[in-house]
């Protein structure tokens, strides 16, 4: 069966492949509206099947085939929007955040100011919460200054806001600092384009991505 992570519901149309132990696709089949799915498998045989669905993550399974005629077994897929709507998280372009006020930084600076410890704080809080998932730290700059600069302007950022956090007892293991530098900007601030130092800000930032959402627990939704 496909299960709904936060309910347990049965989820209809959802895609199952069937891959062998070489991960090679052999078949692809839809749950039914018990959320069923069922394959023909030879006896102790390594298998792999993946149920993915939209606005679901996907969830994946490696088991070995017995001698038994029945064996049954579970994929359970998360709700992307009730993933949201916990409060700890948001989903932007298929990516899920942890849910913070943007972390900015003084132009030409990395310390962590008091307004961006505050926001770390709640990660922290989240971290601690979830204790298995691991992040993505992208720290991002406005388009001032050259291209080379500023990537390594926001390096130095994203270092600073890591060793904040490990130093607050987060396992680094679970942190991949990155520094992108003005290449993901989220306006049209680039450069020559003549801008406000409010709309300047709005590019200098942190983000917290989580690399691996689909360890997030049932019991980590107990208020969903």
């Amino acid at each position: 069966m496909v299960l709904e992570r936060q309910d347990r519901k049965p989820l209809q149309g959802v895609n199952v492949n069937l891959k062998d132990a070489s991960n090679n696709l052999i078949k692809t089949i839809i749950t039914d509206k018990s959320g069923k799915f069922s394959f023909n498998l030879n006896c102790k045989q390594s298998y792999k099947i993946e149920g993915s669905y939209e606005d679901y993550y996907s969830d994946r399974l490696i088991f070995e085939s017995g001698e038994k005629v029945h064996q049954d077994l579970e994929l359970i897929l998360i709700d992307k929007k009730k993933l949201e709507n916990s409060g700890d998280f948001t989903v932007v372009n298929q990516m899920t955040l942890i849910s913070v006020k943007p972390i900015h930084f003084d132009l030409n600076r990395s310390n962590i100011t008091k307004e961006a410890a505050i926001e770390l704080e709640e990660v922290i809080r989240i971290m601690n919460k979830y204790p298995k998932i691991k992040i993505e730290l992208g720290a991002h700059t406005d388009s001032r200054g050259s291209n080379n600069y500023n990537l390594s302007l926001s390096k130095r950022r994203a270092k600073e806001s890591k060793a904040y956090l490990v130093k607050r007892g987060i396992d680094p293991l679970r942190i991949k600092a990155e520094g992108f530098g003005e290449s993901k900007l989220l306006n049209n601030c680039s450069n020559g384009v003549k801008c406000n130092e409010i709309e300047h800000l709005l590019n200098r930032r942190t983000e917290f991505i989580i690399l691996n959402p689909e360890v997030i627990t049932l019991k980590d939704y107990s208020k969903i």
